[in-house]
């Protein structure tokens, strides 16, 4: 009887296995690899001889040997190769970041369902914000929440078979109505960016933020709305805006997928960003020179009439400018990046407080993605200390 040939079986069987468990398969027994090496040097060496029976109820054991898997030699190297091979083999952008349409990436925060209790933490953060605004009504300061929504929201369009919740459809708007109901006036950039995109994309097609064009029309929805309500501050500049040349722009989802280390040519085609510059001119009646008007829009001053803070949309796509030339007047840009919804907010009234300076003006930049996620206690403690203010 004749005895099958063994290996077209095995090559048979390994024409069943999937990639992605060919990579992992392939990238686990390289990393332990690499552990093994460094546990052969010595490397665990200093953890291991910590080993009490103290740290170990502790925590302290763990947490250290946690620290001590990090900094192995060649593994944040493995951990990079691997991400890169995932992505060449299987298309993979890892898991903070999906794919849509042909070279438009999305977050992938703005397209998952909120884990916990997104209900309840939408009421703190109302709550937050409440706090806030009343604090700054002591202080003679009229604040206005500018809305972002998600990239998802806007270039829904890009999404393809990427699903979004349905839940999320309506909470910007029940967001919206709520601060209402607490008479906090609120801009809402949604219709704008909407209308822009129509256009052309309002968002980077590799990034989580707003490009020049959409940041330009939602600097516009600001105005208007403030022209709408008669609260446009008085007008102490005019601009003009030089158009250069267009350059390559990496986006973030890139660098967050862990990919900005491949050649470009194995990337999606990069976003093009025009670079503008900005001239600003003081008008005459309001007694400044051009110098001291750029020493103001850029050196952060201690007081203005209108103050700018927020996330890094605040500081993408030249936004802050687009904002002092739509309102015809010096925006201080205090915006953060990776400081979140409330960080901003914190260190400028913080810094009011100490010197006694507020301006008549302040626009709050804040994200859609962010209204949903809980408040940290570091946040919540500052939040109290609000109530003890005069």
């Amino acid at each position: 009887m004749q005895q099958p040939d063994r290996s077209l079986v095995t090559l048979k069987q390994l024409g069943s296995i999937p990639w992605d468990l060919l990579v992992f398969i392939c990238t686990l027994l390289v990393g332990l690899g690499i552990l093994g090496g460094a546990l052969w040097q010595g490397h665990f060496a200093p953890w291991w001889n910590k080993g009490t029976p103290n740290s170990l109820l502790t925590g302290q054991w763990t947490a250290e040997f946690s620290e001590s898997v990090n900094d192995a030699p060649g593994l944040e190297v493995w951990a990079r190769l691997h991400r890169e091979g995932a992505y060449l083999l299987m298309g993979s952008y890892g898991p903070n970041v999906r794919a849509g349409c042909e070279d438009w990436l999305f977050l992938q925060e703005e397209i998952q369902a909120v884990s916990g209790e997104p209900q309840e933490n939408i009421i703190q953060r109302l709550r937050a914000v409440k706090q806030i605004h009343t604090t700054l009504r002591k202080n003679n300061v009229q604040l206005y929440i500018v809305m972002v929504p998600d990239k998802s929201r806007v270039e829904k369009g890009q999404l393809c078979d990427l699903p979004r919740p349905r839940s999320y459809e309506s909470r910007l708007e029940q967001w919206n109505r709520a601060l209402s109901s607490e008479a906090v006036a609120v801009i809402d950039t949604t219709a704008s960016l909407v209308a822009a995109s129509k256009v052309a994309p309002a968002y980077w097609r590799l990034d989580t933020h707003w490009n020049q064009h959409g940041a330009r029309h939602a600097a516009n929805a600001v105005s208007d709305y403030l022209q709408a309500h008669q609260a446009i501050p008085n007008a102490t500049l005019q601009t003009t805006i030089q158009v250069g040349a267009s350059q390559p722009r990496k986006g973030d989802l890139i660098r967050l997928a862990d990919l900005e280390h491949l050649p470009e040519q194995w990337l999606p085609p990069a976003d093009t960003e025009q670079i503008l510059n900005f001239q600003f001119t003081a008008l005459q009646e309001n007694g400044l020179s051009d110098e001291d008007l750029e020493s103001q829009l850029f050196d952060e001053p201690q007081h203005a009439d209108v103050v700018l803070v927020g996330t890094s949309f605040s500081r993408t796509a030249d936004f802050g400018r687009f904002l002092s030339t739509a309102l015809k007047t010096n925006v201080i840009n205090l915006a953060e990046d990776g400081a979140g919804m409330l960080g901003p907010m914190k260190a400028f009234m913080q810094q009011s407080q100490e010197q006694g300076e507020w301006p008549v003006q302040l626009l709050w930049e804040i994200p859609e993605r962010y209204i949903q996620t809980p408040i940290a206690e570091s946040e919540q403690s500052w939040l109290e200390t609000l109530l003890t203010l005069p």
